[in-house]
């Protein structure tokens, strides 16, 4: 199995080795920046040699920008695709040489960060909301660990579902 696009949350991962007994590769890809990188079995992502990727402002985390090397006719320098990741300057266990990603954090808009580190990404929000007859929603971080979520039901909505809403079941 080989997810692509946004990055493939591990749980996901699980999922897909349990139902189809093989192993999960994930990869990160956009298009309008002509950026790949794949996982490793180590678990680490390596960047194509397609193009470069540094960090807005120079540090080894925050909004991703890329420069595509082989866009001739219109090429983009320092591209921003609207994502965040982290950096490693590490040399990766398994052998490869390329540059690295440490972690594909996603959109800066849909990723909520709560005090203890853990981030919260649009797709998981889609993912939790998306067959529970939720029309529209909208996620408020009122604290350092609280969330409001605003939600619009259709006219098939059921209580009972709110409930497995919250407890993200």
């Amino acid at each position: 199995v080989m997810p692509t696009s946004e990055i493939c949350p591990d749980y996901y991962k699980e999922a897909f080795r349990t139902a189809f007994h093989c192993e999960v590769v994930d990869s990160y890809g956009a298009r309008d920046g002509n950026i790949t990188a794949h996982q490793c079995r180590a678990g680490n992502y390596h960047i194509g040699e397609s193009s470069i990727a540094q960090i807005e402002g120079g540090g080894k985390e925050g909004v991703l920008l890329v420069t595509d090397l082989f866009n001739y006719a219109t090429p983009f320098i320092n591209y921003e695709l609207g994502d965040c990741a982290t950096l490693s300057e590490e040399i990766c266990s398994c052998g490869r040489q390329q540059f690295l990603f440490r972690e594909i954090i996603g959109r800066k808009e849909a990723v909520i960060e709560l005090a203890n580190g853990r981030r919260i990404t649009g797709i998981g929000w889609a993912v939790l909301l998306g067959h529970r007859n939720v029309r529209k929603y909208r996620i408020r971080q009122t604290g350092p660990m609280s969330l409001v979520l605003d939600l619009v039901p259709d006219t098939t909505y059921e209580k009972l579902k709110e409930e497995k809403i919250i407890l993200g079941s």
